[in-house]
């Protein structure tokens, strides 16, 4: 980091399939986040760092903001995830609490967070293998053809999370957590988005399952019953005007995204 003002920790492990949650996300997020914060502090150059966090660290389960109508704004704080429910928006939550409370043991540099929802959009490799293609994977390959449980989400284009990345850097009134998403939306209207670009849409995942038959069936699908029942039926409303006025962020088309990722999978197939 020597000589080095602006510092990017990105990493964390987005895994949902995983033998020891502590080991496997927990332990992997905090320290890793805590690490580069010390290194950080023991670099006197260093000004400024951004933080990839994520929507997780915002809320576990969409029923956590029925209070407020479905709200989601930069004050949300994740409530409901633990080890045993949701370990990976647990990981995220506690990682971002450590930056914030090392934050204020100093004042070198400022911390800024960027929370990005469901990251879609074209891949890097070839042969992509993140946990938003293999959403959009199962959404279009025939798995859930017949229904899916409803989920609520929120989604954004990964263009737009490196453009949120920069501008949290290199613009000097940005501060605090930034909600980044382009919208809420939910399984089922990202299956019916899908339709239109897939080579076979008839297998395309456009219909919902009824919430009682979804959290029943949820283990098949390798979800929990306790997610399900907490993520269908619950709405999602984005407040992004920090977001939008501060770091300048404007968002592509959700479905123009969505196309570039089926294509990227059906083209890694033929």
């Amino acid at each position: 980091m020597q000589g080095t003002r602006v510092v990017y920790h990105t990493a964390s492990p987005f895994v949902r399939d995983v033998s020891d949650p502590q080991k496997d996300l927990v332990d992997p997020a905090v320290q890793g986040t805590t690490n580069v914060l010390r290194t950080a502090s023991r670099t006197p150059t260093v000004r400024r760092v951004v933080l990839t966090s994520s929507v997780a660290a915002m809320y576990g389960d969409a029923v956590e903001l029925s209070a407020t109508g479905g709200r989601l704004d930069e004050s949300c704080w994740n409530a409901t995830s633990s080890l045993t429910h949701e370990p990976y928006p647990y990981s995220k939550t506690l990682a971002e609490r450590a930056a914030w409370d090392q934050a204020k043991e100093q004042d070198q540099w400022e911390l800024v967070t960027v929370n990005p929802g469901l990251v879609v959009g074209p891949a890097l490799n070839d042969q992509p293998t993140s946990e938003s293609f293999a959403i959009v994977q199962q959404l279009a390959g025939g798995r859930g053809r017949f229904g899916v449980p409803n989920l609520a989400m929120t989604v954004v284009d990964v263009r737009d999370v490196a453009a949120a990345h920069i501008a949290a850097a290199y613009t000097p009134e940005a501060h605090g957590r930034y909600l980044v998403a382009a919208e809420a939306t939910d399984l089922v209207d990202l299956g019916r988005r899908l339709q239109p670009h897939a080579t076979r849409p008839r297998l395309v995942a456009t219909r919902a399952l009824p919430k009682q038959l979804a959290v029943l069936v949820a283990p098949l699908a390798g979800m929990d019953r306790a997610y399900v029942r907490d993520n269908v039926g619950h709405p999602l409303q984005l407040a992004t005007t920090r977001t939008r006025d501060e770091l300048g962020v404007t968002y592509r088309s959700i479905d123009a995204s969505l196309g570039e990722m089926l294509a990227q999978l059906q083209g890694a197939r033929s």
